[in-house]
């Protein structure tokens, strides 16, 4: 092995990219390279191919591995723990339960790091987990939670092992009869696979006045690029390209039915081809109760709330501006002025998020929890962010541009990030970000949508005949539905049923029923009926919904 990386706030980088991985197993699964870990890159690179994956590894310190997540996970008190699918690397998905469902009762569902890069997800997660177990706060006892701790973990595995995130078994990415045979390969030998500057008049790029920040070239301006950005690795298989058919399979954020695209690379043969994602997919479906959906990962969707205006049709990406208030709501409560706010990376469509708000309605809270802060320096972002490394690492999260002689290329420049860095803090920095999480979580059982019966009127037409006027009040902060709940038709709209003592008959009005939704903050609908109780007798109003509870009120409770 070659000489390696000094010591940092991260660990130790890893020797990746050998042209031979070793077999898939629960130990040890093949690296697979999905794109270049350059933030520009992936925008750019996102409607060509499946999500993005960084490239190199550096062992995060501080942190858990994925199999003590796991274990912990498993040996959770206080919590029902079943097992959603096992991956393809002999790893379970494991989700942990804390309450019992119940008609109306509201659930919560966390899902954290779905791309395997993101260990401070899990870390938040775990903590939320347990901390709700041991019965903190209210938000146990006003609703079932439910905590899926690590989504992907053969990608969070071969990411702290490999240095790539892969997953899944050996797939032909580029469709030439071979599997796997041309990964990202450290070919300079520094111990860790990182990003090349490759020389090219068209390639779009060149560096910033810090220059080793990376910024695209403005026509416009008169500037000429000088370079475009690959990931490290050279044509192991004589086809003139590098790194199309890394080892690894699936992607799990491009495995999801929203906005799927059947020909992305290593977006999955059919959508939920998967078996975690088809695990994670069953299990929601089976819980009709879930009322929020939080996803710790790459993606942002409320530290900075975009304005909304989506259609809701196939294939959007845009929230409806419906839902937007309720981003705005959770972006003032978890971060008030702050200024300096986590940033969203990668592209939505096919992931689990997209999902679970186009396809079922549900309201989704996506957070990174913590990106590189961009509050020192001048420029731009990635030079603010250099400014940060500089003065909080000792300049270690990124490795200086080097020319090294590349064997088809000729001369290049390989440096850059290190993963890990810039989407994950100093592990000094967790006990301040789980305190603010479990302070955010709690919160949320004072949200719920709630059925409550206000103004019960009742007046008497003589002869028996009474006409009963009633207003169903949802005195929560959630809706019952979200906006595109109601395009997507769930969850079931609220059902109101009138029970009438023997001999009774409704003359105007239905005994059943439905309210496709009722909005938060006092959203309200008003019914009447016309009766007839020719022998008295008590009446009664119930109402149900599968995320605000259940209400009732009698004659002789009506206010």
């Amino acid at each position: 092995m070659s000489e390696s990386l000094p010591p940092s706030l991260f660990g130790v980088a890893l020797l990746v990219g050998c042209a031979s991985p070793p077999p898939p197993s629960a130990e040890t699964i093949p690296p697979t390279s999905l794109g270049d870990s350059v933030g520009a890159l992936i925008e750019e690179d996102a409607s060509k191919s499946a999500p993005v994956i960084v490239e190199g590894s550096v062992a995060p310190e501080g942190y858990r591995t994925p199999s003590e997540v796991l274990r912990e996970i498993r040996n959770l008190s206080g919590a029902e723990v079943s097992v959603l699918a096992t991956s393809p690397g002999d790893r379970e998905v494991l989700v942990a339960t804390v309450g019992t469902s119940a008609p109306g009762r509201p659930e919560v569902l966390i899902v954290a790091d779905p791309t395997g890069m993101k260990p401070v997800a899990s870390e938040v997660a775990l903590a939320l987990a347990k901390y709700v177990a041991k019965g903190g706060g209210m938000l146990a006892e006003s609703s079932v939670f439910h905590v899926v701790a690590l989504a992907n973990p053969d990608a969070a595995a071969s990411m702290r092992e490999h240095g790539v995130a892969g997953r899944g078994r050996p797939m032909d990415a580029d469709r030439d009869g071979r599997l796997d045979e041309d990964g990202p390969d450290d070919f300079d030998g520094d111990g860790v696979i990182r990003t090349m500057r490759v020389p090219d008049l068209d390639g779009g790029w060149l560096a910033g006045d810090d220059a080793r920040s990376s910024r695209k070239a403005e026509a416009a301006k008169g500037e000429f690029a000088v370079f475009r950005l690959e990931q490290e690795g050279t044509d192991l298989d004589g086809d003139r390209l590098r790194n199309e058919d890394a080892a690894g399979g699936v992607v799990y954020e491009a495995n999801w039915p929203h906005g799927w695209d059947e020909y992305a690379r290593n977006s999955g043969a059919f959508a939920l081809s998967e078996p975690e994602t088809r695990g994670l997919a069953d299990f929601v479906i089976a819980h009709p109760n879930i009322a929020l959906v939080v996803v710790l990962g790459d993606r942002d969707n409320f530290a900075d709330p975009e304005k909304g205006g989506g259609n809701g049709l196939r294939g959007a990406t845009n929230t409806l501006e419906g839902d937007v208030w309720l981003l705005k709501v959770m972006k003032e409560r978890l971060y008030g002025d702050e200024e300096n706010l986590p940033q969203s990376a990668g592209d939505p469509k096919g992931t689990f998020a997209a999902w679970a708000y186009f396809q079922r309605g549900l309201p989704v809270l996506e957070s990174s929890i913590w990106t590189i802060p961009t509050s020192t320096g001048d420029g731009s972002d990635e030079e603010k962010q250099l400014a940060w490394n500089d003065a909080a690492l000792g300049g270690e999260g990124f490795m200086d541009w080097k020319e090294v002689d590349h064997p088809q290329l000729g001369s290049v420049e390989v440096g850059g990030w290190l993963p890990f860095v810039r989407g994950n803090p100093p592990h000094e920095y967790l006990d301040g970000i789980v305190d603010r999480w479990v302070a955010f979580a709690d919160s949320w059982a004072q949200d719920f949508a709630a059925l409550k019966w206000v103004k019960v009127q009742e007046e008497s037409q003589g002869e028996g005949v009474i006409r009963l006027r009633a207003t169903l009040a949802n005195v929560g902060l959630l809706p019952t539905a979200s906006d595109m709940g109601l395009k997507t038709r769930r969850p079931f709209p609220v059902r109101v049923k009138l029970e009438l003592p023997e001999g009774a008959q409704i003359l105007a009005g239905s005994k059943f029923r439905t309210i496709p939704r009722l909005g938060g903050r006092g959203g309200q609908e008003e019914m009447e009926w016309l009766l007839h109780l020719p022998n008295g007798g008590d009446w009664a109003l119930h109402a149900r919904s599968e995320t605000a509870g259940v209400a009732r009120v009698s004659q002789g409770e009506k206010r």
